[in-house]
């Protein structure tokens, strides 16, 4: 089984996402689930965004070649 590797930039997010929530909860080890939630949700919503701004600008593209 291939082990999953995180760039420096995730993992550095993970842990800041982690100490935010921290606070909440009465356990670190409690507050790590919560994190997890957290991060799948912002990147559900950052695919979408990427793939709206790539069709924007092909979109821009085939205009431009139509003109």
């Amino acid at each position: 089984m291939k082990k999953q590797t995180y760039t420096p930039e995730i993992k550095e997010r993970a842990v800041w996402i982690l100490i935010e929530a921290a606070g909440d909860y009465p356990s670190t080890w409690s507050a790590i689930p919560a994190s997890v939630q957290t991060q799948s949700q912002e990147q559900r919503i950052k695919e979408p965004e990427r793939e709206n701004k790539d069709l924007k600008q092909a979109n821009k593209k085939k205009h431009q070649l139509c003109v």
